[in-house]
């Protein structure tokens, strides 16, 4: 029971501690060298790279909801808007049943998390000819705090209305 007292005790005093080991100055700054050995030669990656990866793996990171879209849209042009940002992994326009059109909706899920961030730095995108919201999907709903977005959102285009209707009669119609 000596020994192993005097093995813990020596322990405690000096192999914990790199830095106090007798005769040796062990520098401890280049750390990410060792990191990057450690990758290159096939050892465990560092936490924060495990963690990204695995992050980028999980769909609630990577899906985008876009609302606003022309029923003109295409899949073609979805991607083509998205595209700049990263690789684009699947992309879908929520269609309706009875007339088979797109809704106005759809969902461009990237391939990294990283194009997903970039993407979602600018909200806002002109996709067609008409101005599209984005946001992460897993969010949910999200009120605009803009007031300029939100006057954006509630504008709406009436065509075929008779030169003579008054204003107010077409105001009063729609309220």
């Amino acid at each position: 029971m000596g020994k192993s007292r005097a093995k813990l005790r020596n322990w405690k005093n000096n192999s914990h501690n790199p830095s106090k080991k007798k005769g040796k100055v062990v520098n401890l700054k280049p750390r990410k060298k060792r990191e990057k050995k450690r990758r290159r030669n096939g050892g465990r990656p560092c936490l924060l790279s495990y963690i990204r990866s695995i992050a980028d793996l999980d769909l609630a990171h990577r899906n985008i909801f876009v609302h606003g879209l022309g029923w003109d849209v295409t899949r073609e042009a979805l991607v083509e808007a998205f595209s700049p940002f990263g690789k684009v992994e699947e992309c879908k326009i929520v269609l309706d049943k009875v007339t088979n059109r797109p809704k106005g909706y759809g969902f461009v899920l990237f391939s990294t998390r990283a194009a997903a961030v970039k993407a979602l730095k600018e909200p806002q995108k002109k996709i067609g000819n008409r101005l599209a919201c984005c946001q992460l999907a897993s969010v949910g709903p999200v009120t605009s705090s803009s007031n300029s977005a939100d006057i954006a959102l509630r504008r709406i285009y009436v065509s075929n209305v008779h030169p003579d209707v008054s204003r107010e009669k077409l105001k009063s119609f729609l309220c």
